[in-house]
Order: C-alpha cells, then structure tokens, then sequence
C-alpha cells in the first residue's frame, strides 16, 4: 500500500457518518453517540485545540480514566494533526514526568483542567473541552484535516516490552490504524457495520480496537461496569456481539458459577496481548457459544496474524492478515523452512514510524522494511503460524533450552494458578535452572503437586526447581506480567 491509497482516521470515519449518520458509533454509560454526532464533536474538540495554540505534530497528554472523553479527545486530536499520549495514572510520578517530558507535550487534559502534578509547567485543559469554538479555529482545524498525510503520527504508544527502566514510545501513523479497513479484501471477517465490540475496563486506551471498530461502521461500547457480572450484564444490554478483553480479563469473566444473562448473545470472543490458556479459551466458548479468535499484533506492528473464519489448529495464532508479510528467519538473517523455530519478521503497511527518541532501538527493530518482532514461531504445511517464545527470555538448563512461555502455559492449566512468570536463575552445575513464580487463584497449591502436574506434562529439565509464591504480579497497563519486575 502507499500513501495514495491510505488514509487517515477521521477521514474514514467522515466516509462512514456519509452513509450511516443515525448508527450508533460510540457508547460508554448514558451517554450515546451517533456516527453523525461524533464527527460534530470531532470537529468541535479539534478547533479548541487550534483555538488553545496547538500546532500540527504537537502532543497531547491524558492519564485520565478511559471514558468517552479520551476516545473523542483522541479523535479530536487526529483532526487538528496533533498527536496524542495516553499514560496510565498507575505510573510512579516521577516515571510519568519522564515520560512526558520525553513525548515532548504542549498539553495536559485533565478531569477539572487543572495543572498535572506530574508536570505542573506544561499547560492543562478540561478532557471534555468545554466551550464554543471560533469558525476561524474550526476552518483551520478542517484545513489541516485535508493537509494531513496519513503517514502523520496519530498516536504514541507506550510499549510494554521486557526490556529498559521505561516504556519505548511508539509512533503510530494513522495508516497503521486504518489499512485494514480500506479494500475489502484487506478487511478482517469478524467486523462489519452490524458489529457491537465491547471493550472491559483497562489501564490503557486501546486506540487500534477504538479507531478499528469505528472505522468499520460498527459500534464501540467503553465499559462502565467493573465488576464481572456486572459487564455481562452491560453487554446484553448494548447487545454486544464482539467482546475484546485480554486473556486475564477473561478469565475473571469465565471462571464464575453464576450464568450469563440469557439475553446475552456473542458471536466472537477476541483476544491478544498475551498468551490464552486453553483451559481459558474452552470456558469462554462454552460460557459464550462464541467463536474465540485468537489476534497477533504489537505496537509496532498494528494487527498482523490472526484466527481465520474458519478456524485454526490447537494453540496456532492463525494466518497473516491479507496485506501482511511475513518470514521466519535464523540468527543470521536467513529463512528456515515451514517447521524451522526461528524469528518472526512481519511487513505490513502499518508498521510503525520508529520509537520516539531512540534511533538505535528503531534501527534494531525495523531493518529494510521488515519488522523484527523478538518473538520466536513456526508455520505448519498449512499456513498457521505457531508462537515458541520470546529470542531473549530462552533459559540454557546444561545446554537444553527452555521456553518459559511453554513452562508458563503448563502452569496455568493448573486450576489453582491464576498467573505463572518463568525465569531463568544462574546454577553452578546446570548454568541456569528454572524458577516459577506464582499467583495463585484461591489457596495456594503445594510445591509437590505443582511439581506432580510439571512432570506428568514435561521433560523433567524444564520443571522448575525453585518456587515462589505472591498475591500479585507486576503488571503493564496492557495487562502483562512486567517480568523485568519480578
């Protein structure tokens, strides 16, 4: 794809307002917003930004609740050519004075407009952008709109990565969040107009989910619940066809007695960000009768592999999405054949613009086009890729390498472990063992019986020999486990 046939976000959702002006695109408590009515309040946020002095590439900053009023100053933003940073409230204060000072923000939208204590010098306005613009600000705000490349950065994307003291910042263009939904064949077969996408409540704004659903035609629902069964409950009631949520999401949702409201009708449970446990993905069809779709992507990268209408083979990720490039490749750069584990290499027309700041991590990650994601995997005679972990978290127990994705996966299947981190701790003898760290779901297992189910299910090298217990695991605003704080 090239930059004649992409385009930008607020663009696209202007051509789906043309056709479906009365559908309802957004929805988050009470408040509802038609197609036509989002781009009027598109259009409005985006002259107060002009009107607040704001230049185009400009960055704009929020660590505020994600309610509808992140989602449509977001979307303000991308019609004033600014350029927008979600942080999660949950970062140290000083971690979110670095950040923000590395972003470069001109502004701080906070809940009653008040200065950020993180950044008190950087000028701060309401989330909801009160006020009437002038026509002068809202024609500049359309002039740059027009002006705009799709190739502007529509959004920074914290990474959350195993690596560095703090998050990378990703430059996402605005085609990385709208190729997919320009030609048909491109489209991915679980989004049309009809879709309800429901999105539970996180630390972080899923920008790709946001601009993917609207940009569709569909309907996004912020939740305003927090409680599982209250979501459920929400669900019905907006008659959410898609639900979205990160595989320790779901199970808080699956992994319950009460039953799910009668009226509640899914057709797709979607997820990523982190591996889904089997016994997780079987509760949800059952719990559902919905289809689960398992998605590959990264804040590289964008949406790249995913589960197929027609299904994919146990514990695959899928296949590339139409458009999408991809090679396994050896330490030296070369392609392996279908059953070799080497790196995934990804190309697509989304890729992101490089890490802010960080032109020797960029050179590392993106070399002649090709996106080196870090993660190892395989592809059967069929097409469906298989993930086998990540380069460098691979543990040398006296010369057998060991996954601790493939440990992780074996311990969550235990009823009692609600979370498993696998690390590898320096031996005398063996150079490294394996050590497992756990959050238990309920009361904690014994050593011996986790070491019982370690054994009946791998070779004995790979079964941890130390063991730690904890009530919580560090986390990432994505919901992964932050496994350099553990």
């Amino acid at each position: 794809m090239n930059e004649n046939t992409a385009i930008r976000i607020e663009a696209l959702i202007d051509r789906v307002a043309r056709r479906y002006p009365e559908r309802r695109a957004l929805i988050f408590g009470t408040r509802r917003w038609s197609y036509a009515q989002l781009c009027v309040e598109m259009g409005r946020r985006a002259a107060l930004l002009v009107a607040a002095g704001l230049q185009p590439n400009d960055v704009v900053v929020t660590t505020d609740p994600i309610t509808d009023d992140v989602g449509l100053s977001f979307l303000g933003c991308c019609r004033a050519d600014c350029t927008f940073l979600y942080l999660t409230a949950k970062l140290a204060p000083a971690e979110l004075a670095e950040i923000i000072g590395l972003a470069g923000a001109k502004l701080i939208l906070t809940a009653d407009g008040r200065a950020h204590p993180a950044a008190p010098m950087i000028p701060a306005l309401p989330l909801h952008l009160p006020g009437t613009p002038d026509p002068a600000a809202a024609a500049e705000a359309a002039r740059r709109s027009a002006a705009g490349t799709p190739a502007s950065v529509a959004n920074l994307q914290p990474t959350s990565g195993t690596t560095g003291r703090l998050p990378k910042l990703a430059r996402q263009p605005h085609r990385m969040l709208t190729w997919q939904q320009i030609a048909p064949e491109m489209r991915r077969s679980w989004w049309d107009q009809s879709s309800v996408y429901y999105r539970p409540p996180a630390q972080y704004f899923a920008v790709r989910d946001f601009c993917e659903s609207l940009t569709s035609g569909g309907t996004h629902v912020l939740a305003a619940a927090r409680r599982p069964e209250a979501m459920e409950h929400e669900m019905a009631t907006y008659g959410a066809t898609i639900l979205g949520a990160v595989p320790a999401m779901l199970r808080l949702l699956v992994d319950r007695a009460e039953p799910p409201p009668p009226n509640l009708a899914l057709r797709y449970v979607r997820t990523g960000a982190a591996a889904l446990p089997e016994s997780v993905a079987a509760m949800a069809a059952e719990r559902y009768g919905a289809t689960i779709l398992q998605e590959y992507g990264s804040t590289e990268g964008g949406s790249m592999i995913g589960t197929p209408r027609a299904g994919s083979p146990r514990g695959s990720i899928g296949k590339p999405y139409p458009g999408v490039e991809t090679r396994i490749v050896d330490e030296q750069g070369d392609d392996l054949s279908p059953d070799g584990i080497g790196e995934l290499l990804v190309r697509t027309p989304g890729v992101m613009r490089g890490y802010l700041g960080d032109d020797a991590a960029t050179a590392r990650t993106i070399r002649d086009g090709w996106l080196w994601t870090g993660d190892l995997a395989h592809r059967d005679a069929g097409g469906f890729y298989f993930l086998a972990g990540r380069r460098m978290l691979r543990i040398n127990v006296g010369g057998f390498k060991v996954a601790p994705e493939e440990v992780e996966a074996v311990l969550k299947e235990h009823p009692a472990v609600h979370e498993a981190v696998v690390l590898g701790v320096t031996d005398a003898t063996r150079g490294e063992i394996v050590r497992a760290v756990i959050e238990p779901h309920g009361m904690p297992p014994s050593v011996a019986e986790l070491r019982r189910f370690c054994r009946a299910r791998l070779a004995e090298y790979m079964v941890p020999r130390q063991w730690e217990f904890r009530d919580d695991l560090p986390r990432s605003p994505l919901g992964k486990v932050l496994r350099q704080n553990v």
